[in-house]
């Protein structure tokens, strides 16, 4: 799902909308039979937010944002350096998740380092 999404993200850089297109709706397939096939992976969900934000399906990619943490998700550098995934960055769920990602890490870090 990654890989498809990522052909997404380079045919709609490149102007090729129409591909670009069909290609998205190719990947909404695929995740559909995932879910239908019982995957429900963080890493599924988040192929699945980019395809949202592809999409430009913004207000359900918020919404789905606002779920990664409690799904486990950590990886910060995840959310900052992916290029479609960023798109998200100036909003209200990005940056809460930001936040609770940082704030769980430096308090495992604290732990750790904590004697004893």
């Amino acid at each position: 799902l990654f890989a498809c999404g990522a052909l997404v993200d380079a045919l709609q850089r490149s102007g090729q909308d129409a591909a670009a297109q069909s290609r998205l709706a190719e990947c909404f397939e695929d995740l559909e039979f995932a879910q239908h096939n019982g995957w429900n992976s963080l890493s599924l969900q988040l192929g699945r937010l980019r395809l949202l934000i592809l999409s430009g399906q913004a207000a359900p990619a918020s919404e789905l944002m606002a779920t990664l943490f409690d799904r486990g998700m950590r990886a910060r550098g995840i959310l900052t350096e992916d290029p479609v995934l960023s798109r998200l960055a100036d909003t209200p769920a990005y940056r809460e998740l930001i936040e609770r990602i940082d704030t769980a890490v430096a308090t495992a870090r604290r732990t750790i380092a904590a004697p004893g």
